[in-house]
């Protein structure tokens, strides 16, 4: 039985001829009694090409022949004229292709710039749990939130650093994270801010901890200012508002 495959393939190479015959081109195209590589004008020579590969084709396909036969070992007077069309692309369609291309690095560039600054600020984050163990003692023992680094105990802000962190200060309890040193330069010099939330009158319930634009929990109250400046969409989840 015929392959259907091999089938759809005598009416692709018709269509091919016919589009090639549509730019009106000279067709070279060599045949017995003719020199090799004689030039024919249009219409003749595709219309000649076109007949031949279609009657060589279908005669492979009524003979159950594979499809690498038909194009690697018979219809040598049509194959004359393929390549013309079959190899390689028109610079319209490599206009398409690489517009494309350009369209979904478009797309793809800002995402992946937007995920490798949220990765540095998760990364970077952790530090911030030295400074926030002082914070929360400090409202167990005494109920109160210390001012400044000096009041928690810590060293100058500047000397708390990592790759992507230039320094943390604390203000009435709030943590301050600065970016600088390896951090994208999208985010050098913006500030992360983690601020405590409190229950005014249970002193014994755990500090809890607020990133960012982040909501505080219900019941809690939350202290500090908040002066994050990082845009929402490279801020982690949890450090956005609400929705965002």
């Amino acid at each position: 039985m015929t392959s259907p495959l091999i089938r759809w393939m005598v009416e692709l190479q018709s269509w091919r001829f016919d589009a090639v015959l549509s730019r009106g081109k000279s067709f070279p195209f060599a045949q017995p009694g003719r020199l090799a590589g004689a030039s024919l004008p249009f219409p003749e020579a595709g219309l000649f090409a076109k007949s031949r590969l279609r009657e060589c084709v279908e005669k492979q396909v009524r003979e159950d022949r594979s499809m690498s036969s038909i194009y690697q070992s018979s219809c040598p007077q049509a194959r004359a004229a393929i390549p013309l069309y079959r190899h390689g692309f028109t610079m319209l369609e490599m206009a398409a292709v690489l517009a494309i291309i350009a369209i979904l690095a478009i797309i793809a560039v800002p995402g992946f710039q937007d995920r490798i600054i949220r990765d540095q600020i998760v990364s970077a984050v952790p530090l911030a749990d030295i400074v926030k163990a002082p914070i929360a003692l400090s409202w167990a023992t005494v109920q109160a939130l210390p001012a400044n680094n000096a009041a928690a105990g810590l060293p100058p802000a500047e000397k708390i650093v990592n790759n992507y962190i230039n320094s943390i200060s604390v203000h009435d309890g709030a943590i301050d994270i600065t970016f600088g040193n390896s951090a994208n330069g999208l985010i050098k010099g913006r500030i992360l801010t983690i601020r405590p939330a409190i229950v005014a009158d249970a002193p014994i319930v755990p500090v809890a901890w607020v990133c960012g634009n982040a909501d505080g929990p219900g019941q809690m109250t939350v202290k500090g200012e908040n002066r994050t400046d990082i845009p929402a969409n490279y801020l982690p989840l949890n450090c956005r508002a609400p929705g965002r």
